[in-house]
């Protein structure tokens, strides 16, 4: 499904939302509604169908019940606020809101033939690393920068791969700043074996960072259960959910001290049974 900074009317992102997952986890209408908080089964439909509204309470709920977190939401929110506003002036207000948010939060969608972004891991850290970097700063002094072993040769050629790729751009003074604030693989399971790689990467670096980093600059935890497959896709869900909170909390200013990454793992420890427990 695309980002919401791609639309212009929010009945159109509930609708889209509704017929991406309706697919997906075989999501009704009463369902949606129902997980919302709302009594009226169709409510939402009817949301969609331009025929009913949403009070500010109904933005939050709804909202909520889509994941929208964040700039997410802030974006969904003026979107109904334009599109419910009754006087030209709440409309104008709103609009500009919209504009700034979609301007700010911009995010793009990688397409198939760009997943070698993640052939080398460095692409991502100095991806995020440009907007602190000195204007003209040497590949070896950006090379030392980084915590795992990295050469300058490996530096120029991420930066020369970024530029090419749009992804980063040089301005007039010499520094380097990201095209969109954004980047994402999209709303859908990756078999990139690029991507394969990038996480086992940061797999190797987790596991270093856990005999090497001191305690208050580094957190790790594990959580051991049995669970069915409908409780492993509804965690799932939660941890996307998770995920864009993180990035909400994480685009808020423009600064940056450090480049950090969360890696998130859930994995099987046994095989699967079709036991049932006796009582």
């Amino acid at each position: 499904m695309q980002s919401i900074l791609t639309y212009h009317n929010y009945r159109d992102y509930i609708l889209d939302f509704y017929s991406e997952y309706k697919v997906r986890n075989a999501l009704t209408w009463q369902k949606f509604a129902e997980s919302a908080g709302f009594a009226a089964v169709s409510y939402l439909k009817l949301v969609s169908q331009n025929k009913a509204n949403l009070s500010d309470e109904g933005i939050e709920k709804t909202a909520r019940s889509m994941n929208l977190v964040g700039y997410e939401k802030d974006y969904f929110r003026e979107l109904v606020h334009f599109d419910q506003a009754v006087s030209a002036a709440e409309k104008e207000e709103s609009f500009k809101n919209i504009t700034e948010i979609a301007s700010k939060y911009k995010a793009v969608i990688l397409k198939d033939d760009e997943y070698d972004f993640y052939s080398n891991w460095q692409n991502i850290v100095l991806r995020e690393m440009v907007s602190q970097l000195p204007a003209k700063a040497k590949s070896f002094n950006i090379a030392r920068q980084f915590i795992q072993p990295v050469t300058a040769n490996e530096v120029s050629q991420s930066l020369k791969f970024l530029k090419r790729k749009g992804l980063i751009k040089q301005k007039e003074d010499g520094t380097f700043e990201q095209t969109d604030k954004v980047l994402s693989t999209g709303d859908k399971n990756i078999s990139s074996q690029s991507v394969r790689a990038f996480h086992q990467k940061m797999s190797e670096f987790a596991a270093d960072a856990i005999k090497n980093e001191p305690l208050e600059e580094r957190n790790v935890s594990d959580l051991v259960v049995g669970i069915t497959k409908e409780n492993y896709d509804e965690i799932v869900k939660e941890i996307r959910a998770f995920r864009k909170r993180i990035l909400a909390i994480a685009t808020k200013n423009e600064e940056m001290e450090r480049v950090y990454c969360m890696h998130i793992n859930m994995f099987p420890l046994t095989h699967k049974t079709n036991k049932k427990r006796s009582k």
